[in-house]
């Protein structure tokens, strides 16, 4: 990565971070990492290795959104090989979640087509979001599976913390 002033890309730097954590944890405890992206976000910047597998895409800023996308889903993937490579994946669970839709206000140019509106607006396609949940403590007849209700993310509470085997 190029470096100015000893700086990076910033999604380069916790992404390295969370690895370092991964990598020196003693796998014989339990680990609750947050790895909160922030690069669905303006400014719209993203290394252009990636920008570059985009150029099919006419509008500038449509490009990079869609790179940056490509961006966060290559360091998911990351995130789970070295979960998986340190024989962590099977007593994960990772949740993938967004805090609200794509924004489609200038500059951001995402979509949260068939959904209208988008962030910082009241409509479906600002206030509801995937969400995705996987890793190795999942019972095994839930993986794989789609679910198209609706939750909130105080409904998430119950559910891990049965996971876990805590009492919430």
């Amino acid at each position: 990565a190029r470096r100015l002033n000893g700086t990076a890309y910033e999604e380069e730097l916790f992404t390295n971070h969370s690895l370092s954590v991964l990598a020196s944890h003693d796998t014989s405890t339990p680990l609750f990492l947050v790895h909160a992206f922030h690069i669905a976000h303006t400014p719209l910047q993203v290394p252009e290795a990636y920008s570059n597998k985009f150029s099919f895409i006419d509008y500038a800023n449509r490009r990079t959104y869609a790179a940056m996308v490509a961006y966060m889903d290559m360091v998911v993937g990351r995130l789970q090989h070295a979960l998986d490579s340190r024989g962590m994946w099977a007593r994960t669970l990772l949740l993938f979640a967004s805090d609200n839709g794509g924004p489609i206000y200038y500059p951001g140019s995402a979509s949260n087509h068939p959904l209208k509106g988008g962030k910082l607006s009241d409509w479906e396609g600002g206030v509801r979001t995937n969400a995705i949940v996987a890793g190795g403590v999942l019972p095994a007849h839930v993986r794989g599976t789609r679910l198209d209700a609706l939750v909130h993310i105080a409904d998430w509470y119950a559910t891990f913390a049965a996971l876990a085997r805590v009492n919430g």
